[in-house]
C-alpha cells in the first residue's frame, strides 16, 4: 500500500512537471541567427545532405552540395533558419510536431559548411566504423542498417504492404528484439551492470530511438525494481518511465513511436494474465496480436486514416520470422558478413509474402 501511495504521489508530481515542462519547452533561436557552430550528431545522405546538429540548440541542417562528414565533427555553418511546415492538412502529418518530438525547431538551409575539428571522440568514432561496417554489406545492408542502428531505407513498396497488413510495427527494433539480445548476453556475459553499460551504448549508436529508448530504460527499470525490492508492478514503472520521458521532452506525446510503444506495452501488460493462459505458442502469438492491435486502433486510425481486419492473423505469420529469424541473423549477418546472400534470400521471401498479402487486405 505504501509503495502505491508513493506512486500515485509520483504520478501527481509527474503531471505537474509535464505542464511546466509543456509551457517553458521554447527554442532561443530567430530568424536573424545566420551562422551556427556545433557537433554533428547524425548524418542522413539519402537525396541530399540532412545533419543534426548540436549547437545552443538541436537544428536539422539541409545541405545540397557533396561534403565529407563525419558523427561527431565540430562544424560552422551559414545559411537561414526556417520554421518547418506544419500540417496543411488538419489531422495529417505534422512535420513541425514531428520534429519537435526529436527536440528540433528549426531546419537551417546550409549555404556554406566549415569544418572546424574532425571527431576526436571514442563513442562517435565507434558509431561511425559501425555505420561503414554495415554500408559494406552489398545486399542486405538495409535491413541490417534498420535492425542495427535503426535506419530504415526499405523500399518504398515493401513498406507500403507492411503498412497495409498491418506489421510495420516489425521493422522497428522494440520490446521483442532487446529481450532476444539480452537474453544472448545473458547467456554469454550472466551479470546484469556489464549488461546494462552495453544497452546504454547501443542506445546511444541507435540514436535514442523512442521505442529502443523505452525497452531498454524498461528493462533498467525492472532491474532496480527486482535488486532493490521496491515491490513495484512492471505496468507501474511503465507508467513512471512514460511521464519521465514526457518531462524531459513533452512533445514526444506527438512522436507516433512513442505511442505505439507504451500504449501497446501497457495493454499487453495489462493483459498478461489472458495471454499466460494459453497453452499453445500460436495462441500466444495470436492473443497478442489482437491485444496490441485493438489497443493501437485509435493510433492506426488517427494517423494512417485505414486498419486492416487481417491484421492479428498476418501477425501470427510474421511475429515469428521477425523474432526468431530476421532479427537475430541481422545481428550475425553484422559480425559475419559472408551471410549476406543468405540474409538476403530470406528477405526477399519475406518481402514477396508481404507485398502478396496486402493483396487481401480487409
Amino acid at each position: 500500500m505504501q509503495h502505491l501511495i508513493k506512486l500515485k504521489i509520483w504520478l501527481k508530481f509527474s503531471l505537474f512537471l509535464f505542464l511546466f515542462s509543456l509551457n517553458s519547452y521554447t527554442t532561443n533561436l530567430d530568424e536573424t541567427k545566420t551562422q551556427l557552430e556545433g557537433t554533428i550528431l547524425h548524418i542522413d545522405n539519402t537525396n541530399y545532405t540532412k545533419i543534426t546538429l548540436r549547437s545552443t540548440e538541436k537544428v536539422l541542417v539541409h545541405f545540397y552540395d557533396e561534403i565529407d562528414l563525419e558523427v561527431g565533427d565540430k562544424i560552422k555553418v551559414r545559411g537561414r533558419l526556417e520554421k518547418p511546415e506544419k500540417a496543411r492538412v488538419f489531422n495529417l502529418f505534422d512535420y513541425q510536431n514531428y520534429l519537435k518530438s526529436k527536440k528540433i525547431f528549426w531546419i537551417l538551409k546550409a549555404e556554406q559548411i566549415e569544418i572546424i575539428e574532425k571527431n576526436n571522440n571514442i563513442f562517435y568514432t565507434l558509431k561511425t566504423n559501425v555505420k561503414k561496417r554495415i554500408n559494406s554489406i552489398e545486399k542486405s545492408e538495409n535491413y541490417v542498417s534498420n535492425f542495427i542502428i535503426g535506419e530504415n531505407n526499405l523500399e518504398e513498396d515493401v513498406l507500403e504492404s507492411y503498412k497495409i497488413n498491418g506489421t510495420l510495427h516489425l521493422l522497428a527494433v522494440s520490446g521483442a528484439h532487446i529481450a532476444i539480445l539480452i537474453l544472448i548476453m545473458k547467456k554469454a556475459i550472466k551479470k546484469d551492470l556489464p549488461i546494462i553499460l552495453i544497452l546504454l551504448l547501443y542506445l546511444f549508436l541507435t540514436g535514442f530511438r523512442t521505442s529502443i529508448t523505452r525497452a531498454i530504460l524498461f528493462y533498467i527499470m525492472l532491474i532496480i525494481n527486482k535488486k532493490l525490492n521496491l515491490k513495484q508492478k512492471p505496468i507501474n514503472l511503465l507508467v513512471l518511465l512514460a511521464s519521465f520521458l514526457l518531462i524531459i521532452n513533452p512533445f514526444l506525446i506527438y512522436d507516433i513511436g512513442f505511442q505505439f510503444s507504451f500504449v501497446i506495452s501497457f495493454f499487453l501488460l495489462k493483459t498478461q494474465h489472458i495471454i499466460n493462459k494459453k497453452n499453445n505458442f500460436f495462441e500466444k502469438i495470436l492473443t497478442t496480436s489482437i491485444i496490441a492491435f485493438i489497443a493501437s486502433l485509435p493510433i492506426t486510425i488517427n494517423n494512417f486514416f485505414q486498419i486492416n481486419l487481417l491484421t492479428p492473423l498476418i501477425n501470427i505469420i510474421f511475429i515469428p520470422i521477425y523474432t526468431f529469424i530476421i532479427y537475430p541473423v541481422s545481428l550475425l549477418t553484422f559480425f559475419l558478413p559472408f551471410l549476406d546472400n543468405i540474409f538476403f534470400q530470406i528477405i526477399s521471401l519475406t518481402e514477396k509474402l508481404s507485398i502478396f498479402l496486402s493483396n487481401f487486405s480487409i
